[in-house]
């Protein structure tokens, strides 16, 4: 279950360097040594941006920045202390955090802050949603978790799931639980479900099922990842707008751009005669025998510009509280009662439109197309998300048009948007002029610029997560 995927000889080197920086402190602050180590990247989405809630596919990469964490755990005689540590390489600047209250019951998400959150929302989800995990769990006396990541918060690729991967893994090694990389991608979605962040998979499934030198082809209910080639040639820019995006608090444009999704689906469900039980948009062109370039029409033609909650609980004949509570769930419908009215029309045409994207960016890979082919997906995908889906950023406004103007061939956002990356493609000759562009027009006019070693790099795709055993 545990063989470590290819993964380029420099790459190795640096992660069993950091592997020994980790054992370093955790002997220092604990005086245990780990026995393993558990390693998940973080991912770069080259198109398909907010439709894998809505249960379409999605074109993301795997990256080399990653979350490492290394781990000791004890099965013997009960040791003196916290049952469960979680520990950080920087201790001085991300202070540890123990406890001994390890529970399904356990109090995660909101007022309970703290970069450790994700750790425990990762351990309470892997008691909730794997197959004997309490009981395996309830052996273990002892658990020191010592992490370490390379990926920017808040920056859009994805460094919340590379964590909750990385934890997952760790502990279905620790408690011979046996789940596959699937499975574990399924309940690291959960745990951060828990925690507030409404996601639809895409972060966790590259996360556990990248594959070196390739782009996944994601897919939901069933999950399944296909490796799909990129174009001879291709290079891809990652520039980090320095603007953090936030999708874990309930309230967040992300959350909200989920409700309206369900919104919508809800109003063409019923304009279609569909059963009412359908939730994703997916589902509906499924179920209507409608292609999604049909729905997306559909969807201009049938939907309000603007719509409450209350409105279209009136449409469908149900109370307002039944209704959004089966469409919703009970922490979103709390936290969106407050607002007034939701954008539908856009939203969902955006949506039906970027997954025929997915699948023409697949296609045109596959065929051998010329880069500026997929140069132009990728532009319409970012018009779409910044005029329909309303969920760029001035800071990766200014950086596209950088990197557009420089020489990239097409270019968006990535990773959810309202800051975070921009993604573009280049080949070899303009690589370094686009990295160099960035760097005299945008990094060097902030004050923050400094705060990111590299806050643009030229990225290609790189493993899924694995376990590596530290040597005796």
């Amino acid at each position: 279950t545990y063989t470590v995927p290819t993964m380029r000889p420099s790459k190795q080197q640096e992660v069993e360097e950091r592997m020994e920086e980790l054992s370093a402190a955790m002997q220092q602050e604990e005086g245990v040594k780990p026995t393993f180590a558990s390693r998940a990247p973080g991912r770069v989405n080259l198109i398909g941006e907010h439709i894998d809630y809505m249960g379409f596919g999605v074109l993301p990469m795997a990256i080399d920045l990653d979350c490492l964490v290394a781990c000791y755990f004890s099965k013997g005689p009960e040791e003196s202390g916290s049952r469960v540590t979680i520990m950080h390489r920087d201790s001085s600047i991300h202070p540890s955090h123990r406890t001994s209250d390890i529970s399904k019951q356990m109090e995660v998400g909101r007022g309970n802050e703290g970069w450790h959150n994700y750790v425990l929302a990762a351990i309470k989800g892997f008691l909730l949603y794997v197959d004997g995990a309490e009981s395996k769990f309830s052996e273990i006396n002892k658990l020191v978790l010592a992490i370490h990541g390379t990926v920017p918060q808040g920056g859009g690729l994805s460094s919340s799931s590379a964590l909750t991967c990385s934890v997952i893994q760790a502990l279905d090694k620790c408690c011979c639980t046996s789940a596959s990389q699937s499975q574990m991608a399924e309940v690291a979605k959960l745990s951060e479900r828990l925690i507030g962040v409404m996601g639809g998979g895409m972060d966790q499934a590259v996360s556990m099922l990248g594959r070196d030198g390739y782009a996944m082809y994601i897919q939901f209910d069933p999950l399944s990842a296909e490796p799909v080639q990129l174009p001879e040639g291709s290079v891809f820019v990652v520039a980090n707008s320095l603007a953090e995006s936030k999708k874990a608090e309930i309230t967040s444009p992300y959350n909200i751009r989920v409700t309206e999704c369900r919104l919508a689906a809800q109003l063409m469900v019923k304009s279609l005669g569909l059963n009412k039980d359908i939730v994703l948009l997916k589902d509906i062109a499924t179920s209507s025998g409608k292609s999604w370039t049909e729905c997306a029409l559909v969807a201009s033609d049938i939907l309000p510009e603007t719509c409450s909650i209350e409105d279209v609980a009136k449409i469908t004949g149900e109370d307002v509280e039944v209704f959004a509570t089966r469409v919703l769930g009970e922490s979103l419908w709390a936290a969106v009662k407050p607002i007034a009215s939701f954008r539908l029309r856009l939203r969902a045409k955006h949506v039906f439109e970027e997954a025929q994207r997915v699948i023409d960016l697949k296609e045109a890979c596959e065929s051998g197309a010329k880069l500026s082919s997929i140069g132009s997906l990728m532009n319409a995908s970012h018009e779409s998300c910044r005029d329909q889906y309303e969920c760029s950023a001035p800071e990766l406004e200014t950086i596209r048009n950088i990197l557009i103007s420089s020489g990239a061939l097409g270019c968006r956002l990535t990773g959810a948007g309202w800051g975070g990356c921009a993604v573009a493609i280049t080949d070899e000759d303009h690589k370094a002029g686009l990295l160099t562009a960035l760097q005299q027009q945008y990094y060097e006019t902030r004050s923050s610029g400094n705060r990111l070693s590299t806050p643009a790099f030229v990225t290609q795709p790189g493993c899924g997560a694995s376990i590596t055993q530290y040597k005796d």
